[in-house]
């Protein structure tokens, strides 16, 4: 009998266009510019995230280095950076060969020479952590912005990174970083479009 009530009081609500079946969701404020689709976000928030962490390298740059000179030996830093960022291209060709084949993580290989002739040219451990971290900025530009808008994004952040490193009295602002970060952004977008779905 009480089952029969209850239903009765679902029929009579659905009759007044009252939906007893579904909640509301929260409303949420919008915390976005509206040009960034919702399938983007994770990569819009990770550009956001490293763009503060290569600040966070410009101006604390030389105490971090001394803490992490204190820690490890200068040799061993530089390759730790240089192994993390062959594993991470190893693991974007695993992610390739998942989604899409032998041939795709074929084409992200190639990285990897690239990567060790840029690191024999970058002797400081800073620079290659520099290199690793504008890779990553440059794979989440793509990600979150396209190709067009995504290599403006890091040519940006890369100028915006080396005049901060020019106005600070420790630090020095270089022309020839300008150019191994947009390269190392290059490489990051390349990769990034390589693992993006056709």
């Amino acid at each position: 009998m009480a089952a029969v009530r209850t239903i009765n009081r679902l029929d009579a609500r659905a009759a007044h266009g009252v939906d007893c079946c579904r909640m509301r969701a929260p409303v949420m404020p919008k915390l976005l510019p509206s040009f960034i689709p919702p399938a983007r976000l994770r990569a819009y928030w990770m550009f956001v995230v490293l763009v503060a962490l290569i600040g966070l390298l410009s101006i604390k740059g030389t105490e971090l280095r001394r803490w992490a000179l204190g820690v490890i030996p200068r040799d061993d830093l530089g390759i730790a950076v240089a192994a993390a960022l062959a594993l991470s291209i190893l693991a974007a060709s695993a992610v390739a060969y998942r989604r899409f084949g032998w041939r795709r993580a074929l084409e992200i290989l190639p990285l990897l020479v690239g990567v060790y002739i840029v690191n024999e040219q970058l002797s400081v451990a800073e620079e290659r952590l520099h290199f690793v971290t504008f890779g990553f900025l440059g794979a989440a530009a793509m990600s979150a912005f396209g190709v067009v808008w995504g290599v403006l994004a890091a040519a940006a952040v890369s100028l915006w990174d080396e005049g901060l490193q020019y106005l600070l009295p420790d630090r020095v602002g270089d022309w020839r970083d300008v150019r191994f970060n947009l390269i190392a952004s290059g490489l990051g977008l390349w990769a990034a479009a390589r693992l993006r779905r056709d």
